[in-house]
């Protein structure tokens, strides 16, 4: 099976559905389930992991409706960047082109700052967003794609986002950590300030702003001294998540790229514990869900496998194949040739279909189009 060939039927799958779909966290979008909930933070919890873990897909019969994901979309034009470059066919570059003027045309502008959020209520443990409040994964994501397509106009608009409007949870004269939303008051989560830390260092080196590699710097600094004794990182000091596949791989991937940008060796200890602890986290090529359960193997721990592993292979962190094996399992075990989908779940003894747009279908297009230019990623 052809890394190409799938590839090409999952984007065309997207398309068919203007690139929307449901996502895992979606229930409060629902009118329904909002009235019940009348904004008690228990019950909008609940209600969003009823809906995620049901086995059976509700959201159409609660009055959730398919919409697009910022995350998703900017992740899909990456992947047609990729297909283009590999094809030099115009109709990808022209699809990608669509879909980065759609981010443009959603971006949130507030004073000098410019930022995503999801399409859909949502609430954590700590707080809770209306659609479309600011979230600095989400503008990570949709910035590091518009930045990897060479698009920058943004980006100090971004970077003024994260230091600006996010809350300042933990800062010293070497560590600063930052909010996962402007609503945060005291919820460290670490591999979001990774990714803040790797961009902001980026963004600084691209506009020769150097106050925001400092402040890069700090971030970066203060994930590294979060790192545990086995490699692996707690998803917040105070989680309940312990260590889960995906969130480690964003924390790896993080670190090798803000080594690359600013060629600092300093953290190249902390990557190379990361990876041994990294790799335990698959097991011939299947991954396992988190250090304190082996199950669920999770799409998105899939997509973000290759995508890490093939990173750091790049990068001479990693002299391995583990990206390869993750894929080969991946196309055996997720991927439906006949309805051109990825699936949400593998438990261990039922498959969890459900197709989810951004979680799913996004991510492993994302990292398909990553491993298109590897020869013999996947006979």
């Amino acid at each position: 099976m052809k890394v190409v060939e799938v590839l090409l039927k999952a984007l065309e799958w997207a398309k068919e559905r203007d690139y929307a779909g449901y996502d895992p966290f979606d229930a409060l979008s629902s009118p329904v389930l909002r009235r019940a909930a009348c904004g008690n933070r228990e019950m909008n919890i609940l209600f969003t992991q009823c809906i995620k873990r049901c086995p059976v897909n509700l959201r159409e019969a609660v009055g959730i409706v398919p919409s697009r994901n910022p995350k998703a979309i900017a992740l899909f034009a990456q992947a047609y960047d990729s297909i283009y470059r590999y094809t030099g066919e115009k109709a990808h570059r022209e699809e990608r082109d669509i879909l980065v003027r759609w981010l443009k045309d959603d971006m949130i502008q507030e004073g000098s700052t410019v930022c995503w959020g999801y399409n859909f209520p949502w609430q954590s443990r700590r707080s809770f967003l209306s659609e479309g409040d600011g979230c600095s994964v989400v503008t990570f994501f949709v910035a590091e794609s518009l930045m990897d397509l060479g698009i920058r106009e943004h980006m100090v608009s971004v970077a003024d986002f994260y230091l600006e409007r996010l809350n300042i949870l933990h800062e010293t004269g070497d560590h600063l950590c930052l909010s996962y939303t402007p609503h945060e008051t005291d919820e460290r989560v670490v591999n979001s300030n990774a990714l803040l830390g790797y961009q902001l260092a980026r963004i600084g080196v691209a506009t020769g702003k150097k106050h925001y590699i400092e402040k890069g710097q700090k971030i970066i600094d203060w994930v590294i001294s979060k790192q545990q004794k086995n490699g692996g990182w707690i998803y917040s000091p105070n989680s309940h998540l312990g260590m889960d596949n995906f969130h480690n791989g964003y924390v790896l991937w993080a670190l090798m790229k803000y080594s690359e940008i600013l060629r600092d060796e300093s953290v190249i200890h902390s990557i190379s514990k990361a990876f041994k602890f990294y790799e335990g986290m698959f097991s011939r090529g299947r991954p396992i869900y988190s250090t304190s359960r082996e199950y669920p193997a999770d799409i998105h721990d899939c997509a973000q496998g290759i995508i890490t592993f093939n990173t750091g292979r790049k990068q001479s962190f990693y002299d391995g194949d583990l990206h390869r094996e993750i894929l080969r399992w991946t196309l055996n075990n997720m991927w439906d040739d006949e309805a051109h989908y990825f699936y949400y779940q593998k438990h261990r003894h039922r498959v969890d279909k459900t197709p989810f747009m951004r979680w799913s279908q996004a991510w492993m297009c994302n990292a398909l189009g990553k491993s298109l230019f590897e020869r013999g990623a996947c006979d």
